[in-house]
């Protein structure tokens, strides 16, 4: 009888763990799926000259809140320079980058590309060099894992 109320209480104690783990600490809303675990883009460079404004194009939509300036923002990200086709700084890899939507340095193009996005959506920008630290122009490609 004692082993068994012991087998009950380890299942109960891990039953608390997951559950526990499940929800999750804070008020931050997430993707559903861990980062390291969704897909890597195909990223094609377009032919052809480089757009002179922003381009912005969603790949697939998110739901939940809209990302909007002063959000802590938790983002994969994969870059292409368009001029070269080389990656410079792609984080696609681990658990994604964390910033707050204009309160780090990023570029004018970048930032105003992620607002609106909303979690679990995979958005593609095209960034002119002038808003792309002029270094440009950019491809990047989004995904939003959480806004927390």
């Amino acid at each position: 009888m004692t082993a068994a109320i012991r087998r009950l209480g380890v299942v109960l104690a891990l039953w608390l763990v997951l559950t526990l783990a499940a929800c999750g600490a804070g008020d931050s809303t997430t993707v559903p799926t861990h980062a390291s675990t969704r897909p890597k883009p195909v990223v094609h460079v377009p032919n052809g000259p480089a757009p002179q404004r922003l381009v912005v194009e969603d790949i697939r939509e998110g739901s939940g809140p809209a990302v909007k300036a002063g959000d802590e923002i938790e983002i994969q990200f994969f870059d292409v320079n368009m001029r070269n086709h080389a990656r410079f700084e792609s984080d696609w890899q681990g658990d994604g980058v964390v910033w707050r939507v204009g309160e780090v340095n990023l570029s004018k193009g970048f930032e105003g590309g992620i607002k609106g996005m909303r979690i679990g959506g995979r958005r593609k920008l095209i960034i002119p060099s002038r808003l792309a630290y002029g270094t440009g122009p950019l491809l990047y490609v989004v995904d939003l894992l959480a806004i927390k």
